[in-house]
């Protein structure tokens, strides 16, 4: 018996099956490119004389991806993305503590990594933290580095809470909004680790570490971050306008007494060439080593070097927004008692990389 087809059927055949493309014609993607011409026939935004977009592709088909589409840090950011540092994973756009700002713009605190703030500016979000003592700051660096996956540098033991309980190397215990931290404890470098430079996680600066990053690694040679000089006789001057020996004015690259009476959010003034902002006031900044008086020149031919190892204080550096203009140099120094807090003292934190 034969088999007959009606016309319906033999239209209805060539819709299900359709017409055959010629071959080589096929564009499985859709992007205008047949497939045996596209580099990536199954991703429209790939092909040859595609416009490069952020996306961590070779978009264009060169057989390269733009250097800034990297992440060489693995923290899911990519420079084009906005990702300040990509060499530190810690160094990101995410916003972990949800309060609308990340490291990257300068939040100082993002993980909220004791879950309270001994500031007296707490209310403001991206203010320094400060209210804090030296073994606080040495407590922040621990436990940041340990989030991060790296080795501590420090390990703290004896430890004394600001409202006097003992607790051993517990030293997360005294960081709270009942004991307020901690106020005094045996610091040490941890075992293995003979400088500070040669530490993994993060830390405090050493006071060298400090001056070289306020000068740029050299490029600033003036007395303040993005250079320039006092003129002879505004030592003391607390005016607004006060201009500098290259005609830039003092207001703009630091907060001194004549443009501040309190704590400042960061970010505001001009920074540093590398972009490091408020190296000249706002806080008095914690560093590594104890405080000593050099004579001049005392420390010239030293490399990396890391302050005496014995004293009754510590080095701070940047200095508060009150002093006059001399007060904010990126070469004023003092120390102060490790123990001490108040607000008008902070901290920034460093880290070598390997």
């Amino acid at each position: 018996m034969k088999n007959h087809f009606s016309v319906a059927q033999v239209v209805l055949l060539m819709l299900l099956t359709g017409c055959p493309e010629r071959e080589g014609q096929y564009d499985f993607d859709e992007d205008g490119i047949p497939d045996s011409e596209d580099c990536a026939p199954q991703d429209e935004t790939v092909y040859a004389g595609a416009d490069e977009v952020c996306d961590g592709k070779d978009n264009d088909c060169d057989g390269e991806v733009p250097d800034d589409e990297a992440d060489l840090d693995a923290d899911g950011w990519m420079i084009c993305e906005g990702d300040c540092d990509d060499t530190d994973a810690a160094m990101n756009l995410d916003d972990a503590d949800g309060d609308g700002s990340t490291v990257c713009d300068g939040d100082c605190d993002d993980e909220d990594v004791f879950g309270f703030s001994p500031s007296v500016h707490s209310d403001c979000p991206n203010c320094p933290v400060e209210s804090i003592s030296w073994y606080d700051a040495v407590a922040y660096t621990i436990e940041v580095s340990s989030a991060a996956g790296y080795p501590s540098c420090y390990q703290l033991m004896n430890v004394t809470c600001f409202t006097g309980e003992q607790v051993g190397s517990s030293y997360a215990e005294c960081m709270n909004a009942t004991r307020l931290g901690i106020q005094n404890a045996d610091v040490s470098l941890t075992s293995g680790v003979t400088t500070p430079y040669g530490c993994e996680g993060y830390r405090l600066p050493t006071e060298a570490e400090w001056e070289y990053a306020a000068r740029t690694a050299g490029l600033v040679a003036g007395a303040f971050p993005s250079g320039g000089n006092l003129v002879e006789g505004d030592d003391q001057n607390c005016s607004a306008g006060l201009q500098l020996d290259d005609g830039t004015l003092l207001e703009s690259q630091a907060w001194f007494c004549g443009n501040t009476g309190s704590t400042k959010e960061v970010g505001q003034l001009v920074p540093t060439p590398k972009g490091l902002f408020d190296m000249s006031g706002n806080v008095h900044e914690w560093c590594h080593d104890r405080f000593d008086i050099y004579a001049d020149g005392e420390l010239s031919d030293e490399t990396d070097p890391v302050g005496v190892p014995s004293g009754c204080c510590r080095v701070q550096r940047g200095f508060v927004d009150t002093m006059q203009p001399r007060g904010v140099r990126i070469a004023e120094r003092g120390g102060d008692d490790p123990s001490q807090r108040n607000g008008r003292v902070g901290f920034r934190v460093a880290r070598t990389v390997p």
